[in-house]
This record gives C-alpha cells, sequence and structure tokens, in this order.
C-alpha cells in the first residue's frame, strides 16, 4: 500500500464517490478493513442483545412466579 495515502484518505476518497483515485490494493484494504470493523461491531451487538435479553427472561420469570405465590396464600 502507498504509504502516502492513510486510511482517513483512503474513506474520504470512498465517501466522496472518488473511488477511481485509488488503486485496487487500497480499495481492497479499505473494504477489509471495514468488513472487520463491522464483524466486531455485530458480534459486540449480538452479545450484548443476549445479556439484556438473559436479564429480562428472569425478571419476568421471577415476576410471574412471585405473582403465583401470592396467589396461592391468598
Amino acid at each position: 500500500m502507498n504509504p502516502s495515502k492513510t486510511m482517513e484518505d483512503i474513506r474520504n476518497a470512498l465517501l466522496k464517490g472518488q473511488g477511481n483515485t485509488l488503486t485496487k490494493k487500497q480499495y481492497k484494504f479499505a473494504v477489509e478493513l471495514e468488513k472487520s470493523r463491522l464483524l466486531r461491531q455485530l458480534i459486540f451487538l449480538t452479545f450484548v442483545s443476549f445479556l439484556i435479553a438473559v436479564i429480562l427472561f428472569f425478571s419476568l420469570y421471577f415476576d410471574i412466579h412471585n405473582q403465583n405465590a401470592q396467589k396461592d396464600i391468598a
């Protein structure tokens, strides 16, 4: 890769639609970096969503369990 172009320069060129000023190697490098960033973000958000679902499940489970216990007492 050409050291004179940083990742930020490549990203700006892609956002401005100046893709023809990039070499194939620079474009491929930018796409690979973006794919890996998106994959890490997807894994993180999936993990956080799973944790929230588990917390909500246990919260609802104990809520329903306590309501049934109160009905049995009354």
